[in-house]
C-alpha cells in the first residue's frame, strides 16, 4: 500500500508543504492525470503545474529517492494542485485516509556564523555551462570559483520564495567547495533531452532549508541538497 507523508511548512509567512509518497516514481503523477482526465477539469494547467517543461525551477519539486517520491509545494495554487491529484488517486485507488501522517515544521531564511556543509547531489548544467567547467577542468581553482558562483545563483528561487532582498556586501554566501565529481553519464531530463550532473560537497553560511533542491529539472528529482 502506498503511503503519503504530508510535512507543513512556513517560509517566514509563505506556507510550504512537503509530501512524501513511499514507492512512487515521478512520472506516476502526470501518467495518472492523463489517464483520469475525467477528474481533472483543469488537467493540461495541472500538469504543468508539476512540471513545466520551460521553467527551469519549478515550485513543485518531485525526488524518487531511496524508493520514495517527496514532492515540495511552494505556494497555494501548487499545494492545492498536490492535493487535488491525491484526492484523486485516493479516490481511485480506495486508499484509506488515516494512510497520510502530517508532521508540522518551520523554516525561516537566515545566515548562520559558522559555514554549515552540504552535500548536493545530481546537480545538473546545461550545455554552455557543462563547456565553460569543462575549460577550467585543469585549473582547479577556477574551476571550483566557477561552480561556486553557480551555486550561488541557485540561491535566487529561494529568496524569490520568501521575498528576501540579499545584501552581497551584508552576508557572503559564496560557497566553498570541498569536492566535485562528474558523473559519466548524463541524465535523462524530458523528451529526450539529456543534461550533464554533478555530485557537490560545499560550505556555505547561508541555512538552506529541508528538501531544497539546485540546478535544471529539480522538478524530476535532480539536484538534492542534504546537511552534512
Amino acid at each position: 500500500m502506498k503511503k503519503l507523508k504530508i510535512q507543513k511548512f512556513h517560509f517566514q509567512l509563505i506556507k510550504i508543504r512537503a509530501f512524501e509518497l513511499k514507492k512512487f516514481l515521478t512520472v506516476e503523477i502526470l501518467q495518472f492525470i492523463e489517464e483520469h482526465t475525467e477528474l481533472f477539469s483543469d488537467k493540461v494547467q495541472l500538469k504543468n503545474i508539476f512540471h513545466n517543461e520551460i521553467s527551469q525551477y519549478s515550485t513543485i519539486q518531485l525526488a524518487s529517492e531511496y524508493g520514495s517520491l517527496s514532492i515540495t509545494a511552494y505556494g497555494k495554487e501548487e499545494i492545492s494542485s498536490v492535493k487535488k491529484w491525491w484526492k484523486a488517486y485516493k479516490k481511485i485507488k480506495k486508499i484509506a485516509t488515516d494512510n497520510s501522517l502530517v508532521v508540522k515544521e518551520t523554516y525561516h531564511l537566515q545566515y548562520t556564523k559558522e559555514e554549515q556543509t552540504y552535500q548536493l547531489r545530481r546537480f545538473l548544467v546545461n550545455r554552455k555551462k557543462f563547456k565553460t567547467l569543462q575549460l577550467l577542468q585543469n585549473d582547479i581553482e577556477k574551476y571550483h570559483a566557477e561552480m561556486a558562483k553557480y551555486l550561488v545563483s541557485n540561491f535566487t528561487p529561494l529568496y524569490n520564495v520568501v521575498e528576501h532582498w540579499h545584501d552581497k556586501d551584508k552576508h557572503n554566501v559564496l560557497p566553498q567547495i570541498i569536492y566535485i565529481k562528474q558523473h559519466s553519464n548524463q541524465f535523462a531530463v524530458y523528451k529526450g533531452k539529456y543534461r550533464y550532473g554533478f555530485d557537490i560537497i560545499f560550505k556555505t553560511k547561508l541555512l538552506l532549508p529541508h528538501l531544497f533542491r539546485m540546478g535544471e529539472s529539480t522538478s524530476l528529482g535532480y539536484g538534492t541538497v542534504e546537511y552534512m
